[in-house]
């Protein structure tokens, strides 16, 4: 991580090549680095990062998931629906089966 910050940080870096003395590391040292290098880093302060935090994103995240809520509660209905008319069908075409093979016994039994 130390190395994500100094390289998206290049004043965060000179500060430490700074109180380093030019070799070794400044948090080896136990020397303090001012935290406005650190929490100005990009990789912190990116405005990405900003983004759910505004209220009118916010708004629009949770209008949203209302909706995909929405479409997965209509989806999960639709195939209940759809394994019932299966059901139903395989229930038909059984019966129409067995009705077919009654039908070839009583045909083979007349002739």
């Amino acid at each position: 991580i130390r190395d994500i910050l100094l390289n998206s940080n290049p004043s965060l870096a000179k500060e430490l090549q700074e109180k380093s003395g030019g070799g070794g590391s400044a948090m080896a040292k136990n020397q303090v680095v001012s935290c406005d290098h650190v929490v100005s880093a990009p990789i912190l302060a990116s405005p990405s990062f900003a983004f759910a935090a505004d209220a009118v994103n916010q708004k629009r995240l949770e209008v949203l998931t209302d909706r995909v809520l929405d479409v997965n509660d209509r989806a999960v209905n639709m195939a209940r629906r759809v394994d019932a008319m299966v059901d139903q069908y395989y229930s038909v075409m059984n019966a129409v089966n067995e009705k077919m093979v009654l039908l070839q016994e009583e045909g083979v039994q007349k002739s």
